[in-house]
């Protein structure tokens, strides 16, 4: 992408507030948090829709202006047995300018939710994952909406030693090579995918 800057932004200055709700007993745990922050001044990496004549990628440049950003995340943590566990989360965010007008900010994150479950027997672990992003509609002018995708996972590892520094580690991305963009990306193209399935080994040591 071609970037244009700007000498007339000032500095962002943002007031906000969260607020988090926590339950816990000895085999569940659930956290609920959200979140509000205005800004002014805020500093906008926005495409402008135009194409630089001499290298063909597309014009984004810096604008300052007033947003509002709401959002939160919702985390579950259940022990199924002593070895079994799994987590949820799930977090979403809403931004738009305030100021000259009212249009939605550009790289937002739609909706996520990601969803595991480990199986650890202490020298040995199997954890599957799942990740659901949501479409993203809600996007500034110019900016292309990305549709949403499922991507499954997997990693598995063996511990060395009793301590556990020493790891060898299986992991497996994007295991059923789903085609799909990120709306973050920030490539000079959004049409392009994001890297299919990916496999890894890989040995760890920790130093604790």
């Amino acid at each position: 992408m071609y970037e244009v800057g700007s000498s007339d932004l000032k500095d962002e200055i943002g007031h906000g507030a969260d607020l988090f709700v926590e339950w816990t007993s000895p085999r569940w745990s659930v956290e609920l948090s959200g979140f509000v922050n205005q800004f002014s001044n805020y500093i906008i990496f926005e495409p402008t829709g135009a194409v630089d004549d001499l290298s063909a990628l597309p014009v984004f440049h810096y604008i300052g202006d007033e947003a509002r950003f709401m959002g939160g995340e919702f985390v579950s943590a259940l022990q199924l047995t002593p070895a079994l566990s799994s987590l949820l989360t799930i977090d979403y965010v809403h931004a738009r300018r305030t100021g000259q007008d009212r249009a939605h900010l550009p790289f937002i994150p739609p909706m996520r939710l990601k969803t595991e479950i480990e199986y650890d027997l202490g020298n040995v672990w199997v954890n599957v994952n799942v990740r659901a992003v949501s479409k993203q509609d809600r996007v500034a002018p110019e900016e292309n909406v990305t549709d949403g995708y499922t991507l499954l996972g997997m990693a598995a590892g063996y511990r060395l030693d009793y301590n556990g520094r020493h790891v060898l580690m299986l992991r497996v991305d994007n295991m059923m090579d789903t085609k799909y963009r990120d709306h973050l990306s920030r490539v000079e193209d959004r049409q392009f995918p994001m890297p299919g399935r990916n496999i890894s080994l890989a040995y760890r040591y920790y130093f604790h």
